[in-house]
């Protein structure tokens, strides 16, 4: 029934865009800037995160972002699993009746995180950069390969109705790897 709702939500923003007068139907919200990992392609880690919204705002955010009809969501960071109350945060826009998404680093997902991510958001994407060499240097702290794997091993066993994604961010670093790691990932 909810994904029946959601797609009549998002067929009416389509409709609403072809008639004229849209709104916006995806929203990309930063919930914070904190990091634990240090890629070469990012610095937001070296930011100060003083001014990250408490839950209530975070949830008000989304709430204003639904008046104004979007109805995708993806949260993202820094590294969004940092934030306790994230599930929270994704229910909440579940309940506007958006379609939720995070991107993460994977790194920091256990088997319970990993049940509790699954049933908070429709969609999960976890970066991966290439092969361990690789994938540890763009991420900037050793180990970061398989912590992600396992990450992406929690996930795929408890997901339910959640789909997951790989989300890679293709450098002259990493391009070589790209299509082996694709292989590496379907078998």
């Amino acid at each position: 029934m909810r994904k029946t709702f959601q797609i009549l939500k998002l067929a009416s923003s389509l409709l609403r865009y072809k008639i004229g007068s849209p709104k916006p139907i995806f929203a990309s919200y930063q919930l914070n800037r904190r990091c634990n990992k240090r890629c070469i392609f990012c610095d937001g880690w070296k930011l100060s995160d003083s001014k990250e919204l408490d839950t209530t705002e975070a949830k008000k955010v989304v709430t204003h972002l639904a008046e104004g009809g979007v109805r995708i969501l993806g949260i993202t960071g820094g590294e969004p699993t940092l934030r306790t109350d994230l599930e929270e945060i994704g229910l909440h826009a579940k309940s506007e009746g958006m379609i939720v998404a995070i991107n993460t680093n994977g790194s920091l997902l256990s088997l319970e995180r990993a049940k509790s991510l699954t049933k908070a958001f429709d969609t999960i994407f976890v970066s991966l950069d290439g092969f361990e060499e690789t994938h540890d240097s763009i991420r900037g702290v050793k180990g970061t390969f398989r912590q992600t794997m396992l990450g992406i091993s929690n996930l795929l066993s408890v997901r339910g109705d959640c789909v997951v994604g790989v989300n890679f961010v293709l450098t002259k670093a990493n391009v070589s790897e790209f299509l082996p790691l694709c292989d590496y990932l379907t078998t």
